[in-house]
């Protein structure tokens, strides 16, 4: 412990004994810790941070190095600065290294003369890793997709340059019939209106953000089913979820169900389950034009 201590003098010849006092200081060893990300996207504000801790706190130094074609330049401007804010343009690997030290003098209180310095030094080499992810889909080849009908399309992913730690979100979320959340492949529901179709893909090691759009349109033909078997196991219990306008009929031209919401039908009339055998329908579905499109046509109903 930071204190004085006694020590004594001795002459041998007579035995006789002084007494004088040295003040004593002892400081815990200097060093550093990283508290800053060494993973980063480009164009994204990075800042590489330190915190010191030990030694002689009054007195702390610190250097920043760049490795710069394998040779460790000094970075002037960042002299004394436990943080090193920079701005990544271009991806790859950045070398960094801090050089800090702390400084302990000693002197004479009486005639002020410097008695003792000395320093604790710690070095500390951080990486830094610059992606910049780029997203596609593999299997479009142009930035519009034509399906039939109440057809369904599979959307496989690619993505270059990331950590592949990767979270995928797609929009909007009611064409998304199933999704594999390690690599962002979705299948759509049977689709039946234009629209755009947005893969957001975030690399969460990195914080990159990058966007795939594709527009969907239906064209000629379709891929409406003729049987439905609404018996509740989750495949095939409902028909023609996502028309505008869906009207039911049975063979004799009894007008059974209608809906405007969307929801399609579940083989039900007010409630109730309807007989196996063949209806009628009538689907109206809305352009982004203003147009309607009408498909009619007959389905099966089974609950085998």
């Amino acid at each position: 412990e930071e204190g004085r201590e006694q020590i004594p003098f001795y002459r041998r010849d007579r035995l006789c004994a002084v007494n004088d006092s040295v003040k004593i200081v002892v400081d815990s060893v200097f060093r550093f810790v990283p508290l800053s990300a060494d993973t980063i996207c480009v164009e994204l504000p990075d800042s590489l941070f330190v915190l010191s801790f030990g030694g002689n706190r009054q007195n702390y130094h610190i250097e920043w190095y760049e490795k710069v074609d394998d040779v460790w330049e000094l970075m002037p401007d960042m002299r004394d600065s436990a943080l090193l804010a920079q701005e990544f343009q271009t991806p790859g690997t950045y070398f960094y290294r801090v050089v800090g030290h702390d400084s302990t003098f000693l002197y004479d209180e009486e005639n002020g003369s410097l008695i003792l310095a000395a320093s604790h030094y710690d070095t500390l080499e951080i990486d830094v890793r610059v992606y910049d992810m780029q997203a596609y889909f593999r299997n479009v080849a142009s930035d519009e997709v034509e399906v039939p009908m109440g057809g369904r399309v599979e959307f496989l992913t690619r993505i270059e340059d990331g950590s592949g730690r990767y979270r995928f979100d797609w929009t909007p979320e009611s064409w998304v019939s199933t999704l594999d959340s390690t690599n962002g492949t979705m299948n759509t529901v049977a689709l039946f209106h234009e629209g755009e179709m947005t893969l957001t893909v975030t690399d969460s090691a990195s914080g990159c953000v990058r966007e795939a759009t594709v527009r969907v349109r239906p064209g000629k033909g379709n891929n409406i089913p003729n049987v439905i078997t609404p018996n509740g196991d989750g495949y095939n219990d409902i028909f023609l979820k996502g028309v505008s306008r869906l009207t039911i009929f049975t063979s004799w031209g009894e007008q059974i169900f209608h809906t405007e919401d969307g929801l399609g039908w579940d083989g039900s009339r007010n409630g109730q389950p309807v007989r196996p055998g063949e209806y009628l329908y009538v689907a109206e579905i809305d352009g982004e034009d203003g147009s309607v499109r009408i498909v009619k046509g007959v389905v099966t109903v089974k609950y085998e």
